[in-house]
């Protein structure tokens, strides 16, 4: 299509040189100017998108959370290598004083605290869903039974209105992050025989429970302390 003389100068070739029609040579030339325009606004659109408003806010937060992740991993790793640097003891120790700990909260702040740890699990790529799976295969029958009982009598010597809240906030911690939940019917004993007429004035009406999976506990047990803080002193 052009030839450079001796002198360094670029002339077009003419058509009965190439020996292609003058259409041919024009099909040729469309496309490569096509391949050309095509590479051009690639880039244009490649330079405006580094500098558009909503792309760079996409990208500042995608930057964000890898390093708010990577700085999560890194406080895990730490937490846990401190954690077994513990004997057995320690550990034992620390564990009952955090239990209590929790126990002393509201409903609504224990809610809170669970939420925290879960998000701060997360941004490590743990499953939540997964850890409790995992935490409650590692659980013995016996210490699921224990668990189950000591979880039933602070359920059950709660005011009514915290055992709400309290449901509410298992509920809603299980919903946020798939958790299972089993449900089954809680066995509720027979009620011992009175032996005076005023013995049913002593005993209050016992509450048909649902099972509730309490927050690590995978079932919950009748406690045989259900009900006795609704009982009431009869006058003498």
């Amino acid at each position: 299509m052009a030839s450079l003389d001796t002198d360094g100068t670029w002339r077009a070739t003419a058509a009965a040189r190439v020996g292609v029609a003058d259409e041919q040579l024009q099909l040729v030339g469309n496309a490569a100017g096509a391949a050309v325009q095509t590479q051009i606004d690639a880039e244009r659109a490649a330079f405006r998108a580094r500098f558009d408003a909503s792309n760079r806010r996409a990208r500042w937060e995608r930057q964000r959370a890898s390093v708010l992740a990577l700085a999560a991993k890194t406080a895990r790793a730490t937490q846990k290598a401190w954690w077994n640097s513990l004997d057995a003891d320690a550990q034992q120790q620390r564990r009952d004083a955090r239990t209590d700990w929790f126990a002393s909260l509201s409903p609504a702040d224990q809610l809170a605290r669970k939420q925290l740890l879960a998000r701060r699990r997360a941004r490590t790529g743990e499953v939540e869903s997964d850890r409790y799976a995992n935490w409650l295969r590692a659980l013995s029958p016996d210490d699921l039974e224990r668990r189950c009982r000591d979880r039933a009598a602070d359920f059950a010597g709660r005011p009514a209105y915290e055992q709400q809240q309290l449901a509410a906030a298992w509920a809603e911690h299980r919903a946020r992050w798939k958790l299972p939940h089993h449900r089954r019917r809680a066995p509720i004993p027979s009620p011992p025989t009175p032996t005076l007429p005023e013995a049913d004035l002593l005993e209050g009406q016992r509450p048909d429970l649902d099972e509730l999976v309490l927050f690590d506990v995978a079932s919950y047990s009748h406690s045989p302390t259900a009900g006795h803080h609704r009982r009431r002193a009869v006058p003498a």
